[in-house]
């Protein structure tokens, strides 16, 4: 009877992962599933705490806390003409001396953060997670209730990994990521660290050990915490 079910099930598995490859490499569906839980600004000008705050984690997951150096972009189509051209404006300069160059292997602006991140209640109850998450009790073993964990940042010693587009909501007086044809905001993120987190409440502490006078030529700084999981069809 086993014999015959894996007989069964066997190509549907198979035309099932084939399908979802195939909707992928055709940039048919997004291979990834994204949520921010923390999109907040920063003002790293000054040492001292930066941000501090409560959140409730409601997904069982992997978490990224990333900075992001928020920088105003020309007018999309003059962007573009400007990159294919290789005209460098004074903002990608200004750009470039603070968040650094992989391609000249340049160095940014040093900024050094310390994150604290503390379980203040924890619910490891729920063994149920949904399908692609890489998210497993054994990698969430770790967490304790009021055992901090932290991490600290030299940030001018690694480059950004991330770029996206951000519009600032000025009746809400809230920042979102946007499409990079309507917001006149591009951010270059850097990693401060991954971490899985369970489902719970947990105190987030974040502090700026140096002054960094420098970043006032930009617009401002993000803290975004998100997570995102594979997709799978």
């Amino acid at each position: 009877m086993k014999t015959y079910i894996k007989i069964f099930f066997l190509p549907l598995l198979i035309v099932f992962i084939f399908n979802g490859c195939v909707r992928v490499a055709y940039g048919l569906v997004n291979p990834f599933t994204e949520e921010t839980v923390v999109l907040k600004e920063i003002d790293v000008e000054k040492a001292g705490v930066v941000a501090d705050f409560d959140i409730d984690i409601s997904e069982p997951e992997y978490y990224e806390f990333n900075f992001n150096y928020i920088s105003i972009t020309e007018e999309y189509k003059i962007s573009q003409e400007n990159f294919k051209k290789g005209i460098k404006t004074e903002s990608d300069k200004i750009r470039k001396d603070i968040v650094g160059d992989e391609y000249e292997n340049k160095k940014g602006t040093k900024i050094v953060l310390k994150l604290t991140i503390t379980p203040l209640s924890l619910d490891k109850s729920e063994n149920i997670f949904s399908l692609g998450s890489r998210y497993t009790e054994d990698r969430a073993k770790n967490l304790q209730v009021g055992k901090a964990m932290e991490y600290t940042m030299d940030l001018s010693e690694i480059f950004a990994n991330t770029y996206k587009s951000y519009c600032f909501d000025s009746k809400k007086s809230e920042w979102k990521k946007g499409d990079v044809k309507k917001c006149r905001y591009l951010s270059a993120g850097k990693l401060i660290t991954e971490i899985v987190l369970s489902k719970g409440k947990y105190h987030i502490k974040l502090e700026n050990l140096e002054d960094v006078p420098e970043i006032k030529k930009i617009k401002t700084t993000l803290l975004d915490i998100y997570f995102f999981r594979p997709n799978l069809y």
